[in-house]
Protein backbone atom coordinates (compact mmCIF):
# COMPACT_ATOMS: atom_id res chain seq x y z
CA UNK A 1 0.00 0.00 0.00
CA UNK A 2 1.42 3.43 0.90
CA UNK A 3 4.86 3.87 2.31
CA UNK A 4 6.01 6.10 5.11
CA UNK A 5 7.73 9.30 4.05
CA UNK A 6 11.47 8.67 3.77
CA UNK A 7 13.97 11.06 5.25
CA UNK A 8 16.29 13.02 3.00
CA UNK A 9 19.85 11.89 2.65
CA UNK A 10 22.19 14.33 4.38
CA UNK A 11 24.11 14.85 1.11
CA UNK A 12 20.98 16.03 -0.72
CA UNK A 13 20.05 19.70 -0.83
CA UNK A 14 16.82 21.43 -1.84
CA UNK A 15 17.26 22.58 -5.41
CA UNK A 16 13.66 23.78 -5.77
CA UNK A 17 10.87 24.62 -3.34
CA UNK A 18 7.65 25.91 -4.93
CA UNK A 19 4.32 26.47 -3.23
CA UNK A 20 1.79 26.85 -6.04
CA UNK A 21 2.46 24.74 -9.14
CA UNK A 22 -0.43 23.89 -11.46
CA UNK A 23 -0.52 21.05 -13.96
CA UNK A 24 -2.71 20.89 -17.08
CA UNK A 25 -3.93 17.33 -16.37
CA UNK A 26 -5.12 18.27 -12.87
CA UNK A 27 -8.27 20.23 -11.96
CA UNK A 28 -7.76 23.98 -12.28
CA UNK A 29 -8.51 24.42 -8.59
CA UNK A 30 -5.62 22.16 -7.54
CA UNK A 31 -2.24 23.70 -6.83
CA UNK A 32 0.73 21.70 -5.63
CA UNK A 33 3.72 22.23 -3.41
CA UNK A 34 6.83 20.84 -5.09
CA UNK A 35 10.23 20.15 -3.58
CA UNK A 36 13.16 18.80 -5.54
CA UNK A 37 16.25 17.71 -3.64
CA UNK A 38 19.42 16.76 -5.49
CA UNK A 39 23.04 15.96 -5.02
CA UNK A 40 24.95 18.73 -6.84
CA UNK A 41 22.04 19.28 -9.30
CA UNK A 42 22.27 15.68 -10.46
CA UNK A 43 21.08 12.24 -9.38
CA UNK A 44 20.21 10.93 -6.92
CA UNK A 45 17.17 13.14 -6.98
CA UNK A 46 14.10 13.22 -4.74
CA UNK A 47 10.81 14.69 -5.97
CA UNK A 48 8.09 15.49 -3.41
CA UNK A 49 4.59 16.77 -4.21
CA UNK A 50 1.68 17.87 -2.05
CA UNK A 51 -1.82 18.66 -3.28
CA UNK A 52 -2.66 21.86 -1.40
CA UNK A 53 -6.39 21.12 -1.44
CA UNK A 54 -6.46 17.45 -0.41
CA UNK A 55 -3.09 17.43 1.44
CA UNK A 56 -2.18 14.17 -0.33
CA UNK A 57 1.56 13.71 -0.77
CA UNK A 58 3.72 11.70 -3.17
CA UNK A 59 7.42 11.20 -3.71
CA UNK A 60 9.86 9.59 -6.11
CA UNK A 61 13.56 8.91 -5.68
CA UNK A 62 15.52 8.87 -8.94
CA UNK A 63 18.86 7.10 -8.99
CA UNK A 64 19.21 6.63 -12.77
CA UNK A 65 17.25 8.76 -15.28
CA UNK A 66 17.48 5.97 -17.88
CA UNK A 67 14.99 4.01 -15.75
CA UNK A 68 12.43 6.79 -16.35
CA UNK A 69 12.71 6.96 -20.15
CA UNK A 70 10.01 5.13 -22.15
CA UNK A 71 10.56 1.41 -22.73
CA UNK A 72 12.44 0.82 -25.93
CA UNK A 73 13.62 4.43 -26.12
CA UNK A 74 16.66 4.85 -28.33
CA UNK A 75 17.89 7.80 -26.31
CA UNK A 76 19.24 8.43 -22.85
CA UNK A 77 20.07 12.04 -22.11
CA UNK A 78 22.69 12.95 -19.52
CA UNK A 79 21.15 13.00 -16.05
CA UNK A 80 22.23 16.62 -15.45
CA UNK A 81 20.27 17.67 -18.58
CA UNK A 82 17.14 15.87 -17.37
CA UNK A 83 17.44 17.34 -13.85
CA UNK A 84 18.00 20.88 -15.17
CA UNK A 85 15.06 20.53 -17.59
CA UNK A 86 12.81 19.29 -14.78
CA UNK A 87 13.77 22.23 -12.57
CA UNK A 88 13.24 24.67 -15.46
CA UNK A 89 9.85 23.23 -16.45
CA UNK A 90 8.54 23.27 -12.88
CA UNK A 91 9.76 26.84 -12.33
CA UNK A 92 8.09 28.21 -15.47
CA UNK A 93 4.95 30.23 -14.74
CA UNK A 94 1.78 28.34 -15.64
CA UNK A 95 0.88 30.97 -18.23
CA UNK A 96 4.08 30.17 -20.14
CA UNK A 97 3.54 26.40 -20.18
CA UNK A 98 2.46 25.49 -23.70
CA UNK A 99 3.35 23.13 -26.52
CA UNK A 100 5.99 25.44 -28.00
CA UNK A 101 8.14 25.35 -24.85
CA UNK A 102 11.44 23.50 -24.96
CA UNK A 103 10.46 21.59 -21.84
CA UNK A 104 7.18 21.09 -20.04
CA UNK A 105 5.95 19.03 -17.14
CA UNK A 106 2.57 17.54 -16.31
CA UNK A 107 1.12 15.45 -13.49
CA UNK A 108 -1.02 12.58 -14.73
CA UNK A 109 -3.21 10.25 -12.65
CA UNK A 110 -1.95 6.69 -12.20
CA UNK A 111 -3.27 3.54 -10.53
CA UNK A 112 -3.55 2.99 -6.76
CA UNK A 113 -3.85 6.70 -5.94
CA UNK A 114 -0.49 7.39 -7.50
CA UNK A 115 0.46 10.02 -10.02
CA UNK A 116 3.12 10.24 -12.70
CA UNK A 117 5.18 13.38 -13.25
CA UNK A 118 5.90 13.56 -17.00
CA UNK A 119 8.76 15.71 -18.30
CA UNK A 120 8.73 16.43 -22.04
CA UNK A 121 11.74 18.03 -23.71
CA UNK A 122 11.81 19.26 -27.30
CA UNK A 123 14.76 20.12 -29.51
CA UNK A 124 15.02 21.33 -33.10
CA UNK A 125 11.23 21.24 -33.47
CA UNK A 126 11.27 17.53 -34.34
CA UNK A 127 12.99 15.67 -31.51
CA UNK A 128 11.05 14.89 -28.35
CA UNK A 129 12.32 13.14 -25.25
CA UNK A 130 9.97 12.14 -22.45
CA UNK A 131 10.75 10.99 -18.94
CA UNK A 132 8.09 9.65 -16.55
CA UNK A 133 8.53 9.67 -12.79
CA UNK A 134 6.04 7.41 -11.00
CA UNK A 135 5.22 9.06 -7.72
CA UNK A 136 4.41 6.87 -4.72
CA UNK A 137 1.60 8.04 -2.48
CA UNK A 138 2.80 8.68 1.06
CA UNK A 139 1.01 7.71 4.23
CA UNK A 140 0.01 10.95 5.92
CA UNK A 141 -0.36 11.29 9.68
CA UNK A 142 -2.73 13.80 11.27
CA UNK A 143 0.26 15.92 12.29
CA UNK A 144 1.39 16.07 8.64
CA UNK A 145 -2.04 17.40 7.63
CA UNK A 146 -1.89 19.99 10.42
CA UNK A 147 1.60 21.04 9.31
CA UNK A 148 0.33 21.42 5.73
CA UNK A 149 -2.56 23.60 6.91
CA UNK A 150 -0.16 25.75 8.93
CA UNK A 151 2.03 26.16 5.81
CA UNK A 152 -1.08 27.31 3.90
CA UNK A 153 -1.94 29.87 6.57
CA UNK A 154 1.65 31.12 6.79
CA UNK A 155 1.77 31.57 3.00
CA UNK A 156 -1.51 33.48 3.00
CA UNK A 157 -0.34 35.72 5.84
CA UNK A 158 2.95 36.37 4.02
CA UNK A 159 0.99 37.27 0.87
CA UNK A 160 -1.18 39.64 2.88
CA UNK A 161 1.89 41.31 4.33
CA UNK A 162 3.27 41.74 0.82
CA UNK A 163 -0.02 43.26 -0.31
CA UNK A 164 -0.68 40.60 -2.95
CA UNK A 165 -4.23 39.85 -1.89
CA UNK A 166 -7.12 42.16 -2.70
CA UNK A 167 -8.52 44.50 -0.06
CA UNK A 168 -11.85 42.71 -0.53
CA UNK A 169 -10.34 39.76 1.31
CA UNK A 170 -9.65 41.74 4.51
CA UNK A 171 -12.53 40.09 6.43
CA UNK A 172 -10.78 36.79 5.78
CA UNK A 173 -7.66 38.02 7.60
CA UNK A 174 -9.49 37.96 10.93
CA UNK A 175 -10.86 34.52 10.08
CA UNK A 176 -7.33 33.26 9.21
CA UNK A 177 -5.86 34.67 12.42
CA UNK A 178 -8.62 33.05 14.48
CA UNK A 179 -8.15 29.70 12.72
CA UNK A 180 -4.38 29.88 13.19
CA UNK A 181 -4.75 30.60 16.92
CA UNK A 182 -7.25 27.73 17.28
CA UNK A 183 -4.95 25.39 15.38
CA UNK A 184 -1.96 26.36 17.51
CA UNK A 185 -4.00 25.93 20.70
CA UNK A 186 -5.17 22.52 19.51
CA UNK A 187 -1.63 21.47 18.58
CA UNK A 188 -0.24 22.85 21.85
CA UNK A 189 -2.82 20.89 23.88
CA UNK A 190 -1.66 17.74 22.11
CA UNK A 191 2.00 18.57 22.68
CA UNK A 192 2.83 19.18 18.98
CA UNK A 193 3.49 22.92 19.10
CA UNK A 194 5.50 25.08 21.49
CA UNK A 195 5.69 28.39 19.56
CA UNK A 196 4.15 31.73 20.54
CA UNK A 197 1.04 33.50 19.24
CA UNK A 198 2.71 36.31 17.29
Amino acid sequence: MAKVKATLSSSMKKALDLSSVKFTSQPGTDAFRVQISTTDDDVPLKIWLENKRSKEQWECTVKDVAEHAPRGATYVLPSAVVVTSLLTALSAPTSQANESEKCSVDLKPATNGGVTLVLTMKAFGQLTAEYSFKMTKLEIATTDVLEAKIRDLQEEIAELKEGKLAIAQLPQITQLQTELKELRTNMRSRGYYTGSYH
